[in-house]
């Protein structure tokens, strides 16, 4: 077993080993050795992150022919601070030296270029294919969520929550009534963008009486995802009341207002995520018809 370094031009070598590493992860479709590639040479999915990363390298693991796994790292410099960033790391299940080799190295190579910190599975710099674009890492890859624990990795902190972690939702067929307003005074502006999937990007924007109130914005999920079953599904990727409007019960009016429109235009499944620990949002969402499928989470650990 050996661990070296494989060019950004050739990682479509890895489509094999990933698509069957994701087999089972919420969201995550069969790519091609293209695809792949493209998307591990993009250093986000998000174009506005796109010129964040330095020294992007992907590190494979082989015994003899055979690909165990592969960890893609990378440099990121912001305010003077340089940290390390492992995009993605995965493993074959049954091959947990292989994984500790290529975690090892990974950290060894970040450290010798001067990262005092590494972060893993971020969101910034998820594959455009991988869950959601998301980047956490989930649950469902508990081999991997293992190696990262027993390494010394903690899910990283965020803001005004605790931690990284967020829980994942889904409503395959839903179907949804036009919603009564709460309220004569509130609108709502559907602001359809063109993406990369079948159906549009949209917008939706609230307002009462001309003023501001909120703001959903929803993404094809075929944005991301050549899947043909990513093409009718859409992931919130944003839901937001403003703080003096809330508690009157127009996030719920918001969200069945885009839902319903969305229908309309031929959307089928809808999927939302929130922090683990924003129990009102997970509330809302269960009891409004979606479904728990998973969770994911974004690490970090001190390499000095």
């Amino acid at each position: 077993m050996a661990v070296t370094r494989l060019e950004l031009g050739d990682a479509g070598i890895l489509a094999p080993l990933y698509n069957g590493l994701v087999a089972d992860v919420p969201f995550c479709w069969p790519v091609s050795a293209e695809e792949f590639a493209a998307g591990a040479a993009r250093q986000s999915a998000y174009d506005r992150l796109s010129d964040r990363l330095d020294a992007q390298r992907l590190l494979v693991s082989r015994r003899g022919d055979d690909i165990l796994g592969f960890a893609h790292t990378a440099l990121e410099t912001q305010d003077g601070e340089t940290r390390g960033i492992i995009r993605f790391i995965g493993y074959a299940p049954g091959e947990r030296a292989a994984g500790q080799e290529l975690l090892r190295t990974a950290e060894r190579r970040l450290r010798d270029v001067g990262a005092r910190e590494a972060l893993a599975f971020a969101h910034d710099y998820s594959y455009p294919f991988y869950h959601l674009a998301f980047g956490y890492l989930s649950d469902r890859l508990g081999h991997v969520l293992g190696l990262l624990g027993i390494n010394g990795y903690k899910v990283a902190p965020e803001g005004s929550y605790s931690r990284r972690e967020e829980v994942f939702f889904d409503w395959p067929d839903y179907d949804v009534a036009r919603p009564e307003s709460p309220d004569p005074m509130l609108t709502v502006d559907v602001q359809p963008q063109e993406g990369a999937g079948r159906l549009p990007n949209v917008r939706f924007h609230m307002r009462r009486d001309g003023d501001h109130v909120g703001v959903c914005d929803t993404n094809c999920v075929g944005d991301w995802s050549r899947a043909e079953e990513a093409q009718d599904a859409f992931f919130v990727t944003w839901l937001g009341i403003d703080d003096e409007w809330q508690g009157n019960g127009w996030g719920r009016f918001l969200l069945l207002s885009a839902l319903y429109e969305l229908k309309r235009l031929g959307y089928r499944r809808s999927t939302i995520s929130t922090n683990l620990t924003n129990y009102r949002a997970m509330t809302f969402y269960a009891n409004l018809g979606y479904e728990v499928v998973g969770n994911g989470y974004e690490f970090t650990k001190s390499l000095v």
